[in-house]
């Protein structure tokens, strides 16, 4: 070590400081140092450029919104997000109301799949909405822009086969949402990653719907889970990601393809797990995407969690 560096961490032992902020001033005052110093993996205000447009997905306040849903929104804003996505289209409609007096922002949401699959024999209760069509009418009257497939049971989806009929019905209700000035999407869990006949259901997704039709929302958490590093999956859904779903996992977890395997502990909020959420959140730009929207399935202190990973985005 030499004599400047010696005198530098000498100063540091009798004047702490953050490492960051040493960096910053290091970088300041051009001392131009070789130290060998692991930066957090954090971000700021300037890495990220969504935090203007952050949003948050509603299932992550399921039971909180059945109690108090004008409290819960109002939290939701407190903590500094700017967008909400509801996880059904009749969800959205009742709480439009608040959504508009706390002045957030809504431009998608979750709808039931079964309009899509129109397997209602699986579903406990009969579409709220007449058809497709309607609930596509009701959507762009409550001014949304994207409607997202966001989950399907597993009887309906045992063998590639399904997947290629469902990437045919996305397609076809992705030309109805194209001609109403809208964009279908389709949000990802871990099931869809599992080996099939030498390819998997995501893959033929991908390759059997039209990339103006079907957009992705990737759930970084989920591809994650299934042994898909986010990045890799960002490459492979280059121009086809609109949107990214962002969560935590924590260090341990085991990989699986079934979602209702997983333990509740590792929902993470942001920061507080093992995914590198800034390099994510940085390279997501160049892939496409338009929205980075937090989700935390579940969560002991769930009002908590929120500022935890607001103050994570927000470096």
């Amino acid at each position: 070590m030499n004599s400047r560096n010696h005198l530098l961490l000498l100063f540091m032992h009798k004047n702490p400081i953050s490492r960051r902020d040493f960096v910053k001033g290091a970088a300041i005052t051009g001392l131009g140092l070789s130290l060998n110093i692991s930066l957090p993996s954090c971000m700021t205000q300037t890495d990220n450029p969504y935090l203007g447009n952050i949003g948050l997905q509603l299932w992550t306040l399921r039971n909180q919104l059945k109690v108090d849903p004008k409290a819960s929104l109002q939290k939701v804003k407190e903590a500094g997000y700017v967008q909400v996505e509801p996880t059904r289209l009749n969800e959205c409609m009742d709480l439009l109301p608040y959504i508009k007096d706390f002045g957030l922002k809504l431009e998608s949401t979750h709808f039931n799949w079964a309009y899509i699959t129109e397997r209602w024999d699986l579903q406990d209760n009969p579409p709220l909405f007449k058809s497709f069509d309607h609930l596509l009418e009701l959507a762009h009257k409550a001014g949304l822009n994207s409607l997202i497939f966001g989950y399907w049971k597993p009887e309906e989806r045992s063998k590639l086969d399904d997947y290629k009929k469902l990437a045919d019905q996305l397609n076809a209700a992705g030309e109805k949402c194209k001609n109403a000035g809208m964009q279908l999407g389709y949000h990802n869990h871990s099931f869809e990653f599992e080996p099939m006949d030498s390819s998997t259901g995501f893959d033929t997704l991908i390759e059997r719907t039209e990339a103006d039709l079907l957009k992705f929302e990737l759930d970084v958490f989920w591809s994650s889970i299934a042994g898909i590093p986010p990045l890799e999956m960002m490459k492979k859904l280059d121009g086809r990601m609109t949107w990214l779903h962002l969560k935590d996992k924590l260090q341990g977890t085991q990989d699986v393809y079934d979602n209702g395997k997983v333990p509740e502990k590792a929902f993470q909020p942001l920061g507080k797990g093992v995914l590198d959420l800034a390099s994510i959140i940085k390279a997501a730009p160049g892939f496409g995407v338009k929205n980075c929207i937090v989700e935390q399935d579940h969560s002991p202190e769930i009002f908590n969690d929120l500022n935890v990973s607001m103050n994570y985005l927000k470096g």
